[in-house]
């Protein structure tokens, strides 16, 4: 049996950036990293341009194998956990070793969404989630011949899948089962303007269409669309989601829900001594006041520094950070800022021309912004992302927010949370 002083189940960006910070404070403590996929940290934000061919595998990598030997931090590889143990403080493996820790960090992150549907399991149909993925996507791209590609889903995944497609000189289609793209993360007019820069780039969207089947033939696959069109492709892009399995985490008695660990403030459990991070954390958010879960790079690396330095214990830090996401596609700038999603209790305030295809949605719970969509609107995520940090009550500003042209948004007193004024321009 192996003992660590920290354990962490998960060598993605949060689990290794969380062990990174432990070691600087902590220059003795053992720490172990368990890591399902067997590669050093790599980016995956930069898989996209590996898949291009904008740059080499080598500069994917954001460490080499030797940092880990360096750092003193150990590694257990292509192994992932079955159990979890909270009272002996316990680890099992899939490979039957089982571990002892003093201080457990689960940042296991996401997988894919499985693909069941008939036939779906043909070889040409690739997520783009871990780098073996790229490679099988870049070598697929390669030896295409009558090179269609078919992009599945309408979400983030396809913001990445869709260039891809076309940049290679791939004739793409996309298939989306909703009425639109980013279907409840972004209202109906934002969308036709995103929908507008793709198909200008010469994608053809089917919206209200779903794969039903899929069958494979000697030099092309044949994909069955819910309405009884059938569609051929030579690529299929899988785009339809991911998830964290939150059986191990349950069945361990820790709190679940919204399919994922959760957390207070400090990225702690419901059990002592155990901390979440990353995709796989449902953290209560200090800024709009609710828990929920943020699946993207930039969070997962804050909350696993915060993370770090939470399971050191030298000091208690709350994570804090307004996060937020921003997709460039074909001249389109689309950003989502703070917690987007829409509950019942959350108010909307459109901002934005769409004439001059802007449009932004602001997301206000008791007047305080918690959130919000921009639409070719960069200029506006500085300073709302301030004004979530600021809690600023917008009462006074909301006359001048619902005059339908977008409006610049000015602390006047950078010293002084609450001296915000709105003026529309």
């Amino acid at each position: 049996m192996q003992t660590a002083h920290y354990l962490i189940l998960g060598g993605g960006i949060a689990g290794t950036t969380a062990a990174e910070t432990i070691r600087k404070l902590d220059s003795t403590g053992t720490i172990m990293v368990i890591d399902s996929e067997g590669e050093p940290l790599y980016s995956r934000v930069l898989l996209p341009h590996f898949v291009k061919g904008q740059i080499p595998e080598e500069q994917v990598y954001l460490r080499q194998r030797s940092w880990y030997d360096e750092q003193k931090i150990g590694r257990i590889e292509k192994v992932r956990a079955t159990s979890i143990d909270p009272v002996n403080r316990r680890v099992e493996l899939n490979n039957n070793e089982v571990i002892e820790y003093n201080k457990l960090l689960i940042s296991t992150g996401g997988v894919p969404n499985t693909w069941d549907i008939p036939g779906g399991s043909v070889p040409n149909a690739v997520p783009l989630w871990t780098l073996e993925d790229g490679r099988k996507m870049k070598y697929l791209l390669a030896r295409g011949e009558e090179k269609h590609a078919v992009a599945v889903g309408g979400g983030f995944i396809c913001t990445d899948l869709v260039p891809i497609f076309l940049a290679a000189g791939w004739k793409t289609t996309l298939v989306v089962r909703e009425p639109h793209f980013f279907w409840g993360l972004l209202d109906e007019e934002s969308s036709r303007i995103f929908e507008t820069a793709m198909i200008d780039a010469g994608l053809t969207i089917l919206y209200n269409e779903e794969v039903v089947a899929v069958s494979r033939e000697t030099h092309t696959t044949s994909l069955q669309l819910l309405s009884g069109r059938v569609i051929t492709a030579d690529l299929i892009g899988l785009g339809i989601g991911v998830h964290a399995d939150s059986s191990l985490f349950r069945s361990a008695g820790l709190n679940v829900k919204q399919g994922g660990v959760e957390t207070n403030e400090y990225l702690e459990t419901s059990m002592a001594d155990i901390w979440a991070a990353g995709d796989t954390a449902v953290f209560f958010d200090v800024n709009a006041g609710i828990h929920h879960k943020v699946g993207n790079w930039t969070n997962s690396q804050e909350q696993g520094r915060t993370a770090g330095v939470n399971m050191v214990g030298k000091e208690r830090q709350p994570y804090h950070l307004v996060t937020a996401y921003t997709v460039q596609l074909f001249g389109c700038s689309l950003s989502f800022v703070g917690d987007f999603e829409l509950t019942p209790d959350i108010e909307t305030v459109v901002v934005g021309d769409t004439a001059k295809k802007e449009r932004g949605r602001l997301l206000l719970y008791k007047n305080r912004l918690v959130g919000a969509t921009l639409c070719n609107l960069p200029q506006l995520r500085g300073p709302l992302t301030q004004l979530i940090q600021d809690h600023v009550d917008l009462l006074s500003l909301r006359a001048t927010l619902e005059k339908g042209s977008y409006v610049c948004l000015l602390r006047t007193n950078p010293n002084t949370p609450a001296s915000w004024r709105a003026t529309n321009v």
